[in-house]
């Protein structure tokens, strides 16, 4: 069962707590790391499914890798659309790349979700992207505090992010992974 499809995502299993070797692999290794590290800015907004993730929150900061490859064409497209293109740095994800994000982070595509801050972003159909103009970044270490196998497929993880706020997170396995089913203030 994957948390992206109709099937709940509720605990079916008894429960019991992480070891620290657990709570170390998700702080260290899935968790952090970078901050090119696209796991973390799962946690940047709040959703009780994974439909209703903020899509400018997600991908506020792009992909890795993918941020400078504008072309002349785009750019003055774009200096059309916000003047600030030419001050201020452009962060880019195709539909494709968008698509492969939420498929391997939420276990579905950008039309199963509600599509919820999309429209913050410049889209150029001739490129099928999207496009955020700024400078800064919403990018958020955090630290796991405490976790919970919910059933053998979930996991439920208590962390903070830098600001000091409290959050569990919701997430179920899937092979060498997880998806993401829920991020809440607690």
């Amino acid at each position: 069962m994957l948390c992206g499809s109709l099937v709940s995502c509720r605990p079916k299993e008894a429960t019991h707590s992480l070891t620290q070797e657990e709570l170390d692999y998700f702080n260290q290794e899935f968790f952090n790391g970078s901050t090119g590290n696209m796991h973390n800015q799962f946690l940047t907004s709040e959703y009780t499914s994974p439909g209703e993730i903020n899509l400018f929150e997600l991908f506020y900061n792009g992909i890795d890798g993918t941020a400078a490859q504008l072309s002349q064409t785009e750019r003055e497209q774009l200096s059309e659309l916000e003047p600030m293109t030419e001050y201020s740095g452009v962060i880019k994800v195709t539909r494709q790349e968008m698509d492969q994000v939420l498929e391997g982070g939420l276990g579905m595509g950008l039309t199963d979700t509600q599509q919820q801050g999309l429209e913050q972003f410049h889209y150029l159909e001739q490129s099928n992207a999207y496009y955020l103009v700024h400078g800064d970044t919403n990018f958020q270490w955090c630290t796991i505090t405490s976790g919970t196998h919910i059933s053998d497929q979930q996991v439920q993880l208590q962390y903070t992010k830098d600001d000091g706020t409290a959050w569990e997170v919701t997430m179920e396995s899937r092979g060498d992974s997880y998806v993401f089913c829920s991020n809440v203030k607690r």
